[in-house]
């Protein structure tokens, strides 16, 4: 077993549940007495809670601001997730809102409010989440997330994965040149170049696993990007086993010229299947209106946009090719998304 398996392997000793964080709104009248409590914010995070995966945490997010100095009332709280999933730090906030003087349209929080940090920890012999208070234990626990996570296979495997993608596709005209795949190919040249992308597709699916771990990415987005990979490199099996029997059956020597026209196009097909994965795009699941990047958007999300975007930008484009998707749906006949061919592709490089 080489190192990166192995490392994934005692990775995937130390994963836990996601502990779930379910909201409770605040009553209007609790909002709207003239002096609020600490107790009227309180979370919920009961044993018999943490037991079975979640806690809850209340929320108050009006946008009314009322005169005669009642003003306007806020409670929310940020996550972070560090390690394994293992370690989750919940900031609470409440306090007083007004409207913004820059920028009439929004809101902002005023000068003091209330924060305030929950830390939990995942137990392994008890198998369920803790509250954790001490500090130093806390640090102790932070020390070994940070371990795994600045470990040497993770830093190969994204610095790799990165690399990459840059060498193969950003620079794909020299990366050609370089491994002579133009204008004219030999077959021991594509082969080689089967070999190779054969083992960047295996070691992508290593990296996509290891982001999904940290939790980097989502389960589904992983899952939407092993397809992708997987495929791709089953198409690279198939072409470099077809190059093998042209060598040891139909007797081709490994200096021959490569025809593509002459082999039903195979090299062809397999150039539009790696467009499809490192050329940026979404596939978008209609049903769950969701959008899951290819390879090629993934790297592209690591670099500023092109073009301005913001939270109602992005959300107005996610509706957009949620409807092309539907209409695509519609013409197929079918409105359910029953497997990863059903998702439908758009090539879209912000």
């Amino acid at each position: 077993m080489n190192n990166i398996k192995k490392f994934i392997e005692e990775m995937t000793l130390r994963v836990c549940p996601k502990l779930e964080i379910r909201e409770f709104t605040i009553a209007e009248e609790t909002m709207r007495k003239p002096i609020i409590e600490e107790a009227d914010f309180r979370p919920n995070f009961a044993k018999e809670y943490l037991e079975q995966g979640f806690v809850e945490f209340p929320i108050y997010r009006t946008i009314t601001i009322a005169p005669l100095s009642r003003g306007g009332k806020f409670c929310d709280y940020t996550v972070k997730r560090l390690g394994l999933g293992n370690l989750v730090e919940i900031t609470q906030s409440y306090g007083d809102l007004e409207i913004n003087p820059q920028d009439s349209r929004y809101l902002k929080r005023a000068c003091q409010y209330e924060s305030r940090v929950f830390r939990f920890c995942y137990d392994y012999n008890e198998k369920r989440f803790k509250l954790e208070n001490n500090s130093e234990r806390w640090e102790k626990l932070l020390d070994e997330a940070m371990e795994w996570l600045f470990h040497e296979e993770v830093n190969k495997a994204l610095w790799g994965f990165i690399d990459f993608y840059h060498d193969f596709w950003i620079e794909r005209e020299t990366f050609n040149y370089k491994r002579k795949l133009t204008p004219i190919v030999t077959l021991l040249d594509l082969k080689e170049f089967c070999h190779y992308l054969w083992h960047q597709c295996a070691e992508m699916v290593d990296y996509f696993t290891i982001l999904s771990m940290f939790g980097e990415i989502s389960d589904s987005e992983k899952a939407v990007l092993v397809e992708i990979v997987t495929r791709l490199q089953s198409e690279v099996d198939d072409l470099h086993m077809y190059l093998n029997a042209q060598v040891f059956i139909h007797e081709k020597r490994l200096d021959d010229f490569y025809l593509d026209h002459e082999h039903n196009r195979r090299v062809r097909k397999l150039e539009e299947t790696i467009k499809r994965a490192m050329k940026p795009g979404f596939y978008v699941d209609p049903t769950k209106q969701e959008l899951y990047r290819n390879v090629g958007q993934y790297y592209a999300s690591m670099k500023p946009t092109k073009d301005f975007f913001n939270a109602e930008t992005m959300k107005a484009l996610k509706e957009r090719l949620v409807r092309q998707a539907q209409k695509a749906l519609l013409i197929k006949g079918t409105t359910e998304v029953e497997s990863f061919d059903d998702l439908q592709f758009i090539f879209l490089d912000l």
